[in-house]
């Protein structure tokens, strides 16, 4: 594994001219390599997270833990469903990358998965699809819930125990 810098060159629209920042680049040579890297942006003025290492099953994940909640990031890594260990219930998906944020009383705040058909959590499914999506929930604004689903095709969406006045 190695890493190095990159000055990369980006338009800020209400400014000119163009603005630099230094990019990491980590980099492995190898016939099937995965890596999870996880941008979490900051304000200067705000002291940054608890990062460690998930409690995952079927992947690779990392643990972000702020005073009001808690982000869970994790990468499948086989056929079987991804697991994230909570502080209660576990969250479970099949999608290729699974974001959970999860609130004290261990209540979902923000869900997305990449290629998935569904997210559980506990023995609760919290939403089911009938083809793989890129898939977001948002349930920051209680009671309401809001999201978006990226489609290659044709798919029901079914979410479980909501109430639909609310999406």
């Amino acid at each position: 594994l190695s890493f190095d810098t990159e000055e990369m060159m980006h338009a800020v629209y209400s400014r000119a001219p163009m603005l630099s920042h230094t990019v990491l680049k980590a980099s492995q040579t190898g016939a099937n390599e995965r890596f999870l890297s996880l941008l979490y942006p900051e304000r200067k003025e705000v002291s940054m997270p608890d990062i460690t290492t998930a409690g995952v099953t079927n992947g690779k994940g990392l643990r972000i833990a702020r005073g009001d909640y808690t982000d869970y990031a994790a990468m499948h890594l086989s056929e079987a469903a991804v697991i994230i260990e909570t502080e209660s219930e576990p969250y479970s998906s099949d999608g290729g990358f699974v974001f959970v944020s999860v609130r004290p009383d261990d209540t979902a705040r923000h869900f997305f998965f990449i290629d998935g058909t569904f997210v559980e959590k506990g023995l609760n499914t919290l939403v089911r699809t009938s083809n793989p999506v890129n898939l977001t929930a948002d349930y920051r604004v209680i009671p309401d819930i809001g999201g978006y689903i990226q489609s290659e095709q044709e798919t029901q969406v079914t979410v479980y125990d909501i109430d639909p006045q609310n999406v």
